[in-house]
């Protein structure tokens, strides 16, 4: 009995982790409007997550495929792609909208809207001198940049993300993690190939018309 609570305590951390890197572009990358550039892209990756008990320095680790893509407009399409159904962050240039659409449950909701600012900070780190980008991934040069957390009451390092130089604002790795209830989930994000000049198949930036609209959780 309690090896399955475990397991179902898990997948539901996973979940919400995932949405959170998801609709938040927290643990994936940064705003949608925050990506310089115009070139089409289609992207591959992996996100893994683990949670440790207390005590523990290891745990059970479920690990999903991730789909990243920029079409010719500039709109960018995010997937997790998992075994109930894949879970999509989409943010349409020409509204500003970004949608989280939820295969596995056939619901759309609307997060927002966002206005392109390629003078962002990502686009700025993008634009640092050789030496700043010290680190490849998927054979492309990236930013480090440390990610934050509170633990305790304190303001602590939890993590650190790296962001491609070219095309600007990818995301192409990052380690973070999280305290939940007692136990700590660890996310791990890694692209690990790039194909640019690609145009993304078109249907990844419809809406599903007849998915069911929901409010976003806490509005």
């Amino acid at each position: 009995m309690s090896q399955r609570i475990f397991r179902n305590d898990f997948v539901r951390l996973a979940v919400l982790a995932g949405f959170a890197g998801l609709a938040g572009w927290t643990a994936m990358a940064q705003l949608p409007g925050n990506q310089a550039g115009d070139e089409p892209y289609i992207a591959d990756g992996v996100v893994r997550f683990q949670m440790i008990e207390p005590g523990r320095s290891t745990g059970e680790e479920r690990s999903f495929a991730i789909v990243v893509a920029r079409d010719r407009s500039g709109s960018v399409y995010r997937s997790q792609e998992r075994p109930q159904g894949k879970l999509v962050n989409l943010w349409v240039k020409e509204t500003g909208i970004l949608y989280l659409i939820d295969f596995a449950q056939r619901t759309v909701q609307v997060q927002g809207q966002m206005e392109n600012h390629p003078s962002s900070r990502v686009s700025a780190a993008a634009k640092m001198s050789p030496e700043g980008a010290n680190r490849q991934v998927a054979g492309l040069d990236c930013v480090p940049q440390p990610v934050f957390g509170m633990r305790e009451g304190k303001r602590v390092q939890g993590g650190e993300k790296c962001f491609a130089t070219d095309p600007a604002g990818l995301l192409l790795s990052s380690k973070t993690e999280m305290s939940f209830q007692g136990k700590t989930l660890l996310e791990e994000t890694e692209i690990t190939s790039v194909r640019r000049g690609v145009e993304p198949d078109a249907s990844w930036f419809e809406v599903p018309a007849d998915f069911r609209v929901v409010k976003r959780a806490g509005r």
